[in-house]
């Protein structure tokens, strides 16, 4: 599998506001509020900085730290409240993901809201977002041949709007 076969964007939305950057408090790596990399950019394992985590390589989308109290951003602005950091106000609110090619694939998603459970299930590079401003707390992502898409789909649009685990 080519190392740019998969293809990554998020929404990060955190509590320092648009134009603001934060460090993952467990990588080092930089994220930004809005679109990493990039409302029209992707991350692919071939162009980003992968995480090293046990002796393993990650891509990562985000980072922690994101809720922590007394966290500021990059330049040490605006840390978080202790009474913030318990609500888990920030985080990824939306991914899109997508193949490099996809003549023969299809990759399909579906975020879980916290109080609102599972959306519905995208694929093939739609974004799921409930909302900018509200994170999601999981998702599931499969890569399965054409002729699976609508079932895959339709058995996870079953789980919209439940907390299903």
């Amino acid at each position: 599998m080519d190392t740019d076969f998969v293809k990554f964007r998020a929404h990060i939305y955190t509590h320092w506001g648009e134009g603001s950057q934060a460090r993952c408090t467990t990588t080092g790596q930089i994220y930004k509020y809005g679109y990493n990399p990039g409302i029209n950019s992707w991350a692919t394992i071939k162009n980003s900085n992968l995480v090293e985590i046990n002796n393993k390589k990650y891509l990562q989308i985000g980072g922690s730290g994101v809720n922590g109290e007394n966290i500021a951003d990059i330049n040490g602005n605006n840390p978080i409240s202790p009474e913030l950091s318990t609500k888990c106000l920030y985080g990824i609110s939306g991914i899109t993901i997508d193949l490099k090619e996809k003549d023969e694939f299809s990759v399909i998603y579906q975020i879980f809201v916290d109080e609102t459970g599972w959306l519905k299930p995208a694929s093939d590079g739609e974004e799921a977002m409930y909302k900018f401003n509200k994170p999601m707390s999981a998702y599931r992502m499969t890569i399965v041949p054409k002729s699976e898409k609508e079932h895959v789909i339709n058995t996870w649009s079953k789980d919209v709007g439940t907390m299903n685990m």
